[in-house]
């Protein structure tokens, strides 16, 4: 199974920055998944970058009906027609700021598998969490309830706590694979054996300065990136530390 890079740009990055940044070229190599999620409006931009340098095209949402009066928002059907591979779900700053409960977060996975989008599905704890020791109980109820009851095996998780998204602050990597060893015991009761198919990766400040510690992980699949997939050289840094 091959290991996976996935660039969440968040709502950075316009045209003009697009341009510069495929300017020079770009290697993905073919021995992982490369995984770009701009903002919805570069998506066609980005699909021509995609077949040239051979990389995925990735959302950072979609909605969780298949179509309707949901003015501002995507649907699953939508992504997939214009060649879209993965989308992000239950990303931390949509559970904050746009509200997105567990349960709707569910939906949005049932519609993304319904068109044969691979969801990235985002779990993380706050900090009080993980200080007042419930952050377990916290990350299988989020995980529990963010699965529809029936799913395929073709899914992502990505595990970011959420204090260490974009603070600098990265977790342990006993801190991590503590986390990966719960989510895998988890699914193991779910779906038993297909629980090998399934690739967790740590997202929460990956930079090319920490990728040589955390690449020591095991069972480590790859790395949801954030503010560091919009400088290309360190990007290709901790893309290449997965080789």
């Amino acid at each position: 199974m091959k290991k996976i890079i996935v660039a969440n740009w968040k709502m950075n990055g316009g045209v003009e920055f697009l341009r510069n940044y495929f300017s020079a070229g770009f290697t993905a190599s073919n021995q992982i998944d490369t995984v770009f999620c701009p903002q919805f409006p570069l998506l066609n931009s980005f699909a021509d970058y995609a077949n040239k340098y051979g990389f995925f095209l990735g959302a950072q949402d979609c909605h969780h009906e298949f179509k309707g009066a949901f003015t501002g928002d995507v649907s699953a059907e939508l992504l997939k027609e214009i060649s879209v591979n993965y989308v992000i779900l239950g990303h931390s700053e949509r559970r904050e700021y746009h509200f997105e409960k567990n349960e709707v977060i569910a939906k949005k996975f049932s519609q993304a598998q319904k068109f044969n989008l691979t969801p990235i599905l985002c779990i993380g704890e706050s900090l009080i969490d993980r200080e007042k020791g419930n952050y377990k109980d916290f990350l299988l109820t989020q995980l529990s309830n963010s699965l529809p009851e029936n799913f395929t095996s073709n899914f992502i998780i990505a595990y970011e706590p959420i204090w260490s998204i974009g603070t600098g602050v990265i977790a342990t990597n006993d801190q991590i694979i503590e986390v990966f060893s719960l989510i895998k015991e988890f699914l193991n009761n779910k779906i038993g054996s297909d629980v090998d198919k399934i690739r967790i990766l740590y997202g929460g400040s990956v930079n090319d300065k920490n990728v040589g510690d955390l690449s020591k992980i095991k069972d480590l699949s790859g790395y949801l990136v954030g503010s560091a997939s919009l400088k290309r050289d360190q990007f290709s840094i901790i893309s290449n530390s997965l080789l």
